[in-house]
């Protein structure tokens, strides 16, 4: 019997909570806080993120995380700490045309820019305020998050479909915050988790590869 642990990389954001779930309960995975493993058996991460490593995305986990918020405006503040954030803001300019980008430190910088009116739109995550989901705004974005595979896809597939059913459980939130090598408040954990579609998609991403490898996060 080979009882070797499962090697697993992940980035340590929303995407790893199903991760960090489980190994509060299971030892049969060695969770790795890490975007430089490519040895490990599966590597978790935003899709914009895996695109630009270069490497595949053989499922997509995360969607509806990233939203445009509250609607389409002209003027969009966009927080420049988050990759993604400015990679699909450019992406949905270059479709629809006649917006403005406007850099925010963060997506709390952004809100701020909404309330003093200097922005009509701001690109947050979906626990931070309701919005537009980028899946919905440009068809051709598949989800926020997603896994490269290298090892047995059905133990990786079990491993993070477990890990999304212990999400329920009372008191999580708080279990994942203590786990996390970053500072991540519980109630932002609570509200990504009640807020996100989890689960396990084969998707096509092909246009979204095209579009994401034509933009930089430069803003």
């Amino acid at each position: 019997m080979n009882d070797k642990k499962m090697r697993i990389a992940a980035a340590p954001g929303p995407v790893s909570y199903p991760l960090v779930a489980y190994s509060l309960e299971r030892d049969d995975v060695e969770l790795v806080f890490s975007k430089d493993n490519a040895n490990a058996d599966a590597i978790f991460d935003s899709t914009v993120s895996l695109i630009k490593r270069g490497l595949r995305i053989d499922y997509v986990t995360v969607r509806g995380l990233m939203v445009l918020t509250p609607s389409v405006g002209r003027r969009i503040a966009v927080p420049t700490n988050r990759e993604s954030s400015v990679i699909l803001a450019k992406a949905l300019a270059a479709s629809r045309g006649g917006m403005e980008l406007l850099p925010a430190n963060d997506p709390l910088d952004a809100i701020a820019a909404l309330k003093r009116g200097s922005a009509d739109s701001a690109v947050v995550t979906a626990n931070l305020a309701p919005g537009i989901r980028f899946e919905d705004l440009l068809n051709f974005v598949p989800g926020s998050c997603g896994v490269h595979v290298n090892g047995n896809p059905e133990a990786i597939i079990k491993v993070y479909e477990e890990g999304i059913a212990m999400l329920r459980r009372p008191g999580i939130s708080m279990s994942i915050a203590a786990k996390l090598p970053i500072n991540v408040k519980q109630d932002f954990i609570e509200g990504v988790i009640r807020s996100v579609e989890w689960g396990i998609h084969k998707l096509d991403y092909k246009e979204f590869k095209n579009v994401v490898s034509s933009l930089d996060a430069s803003l």
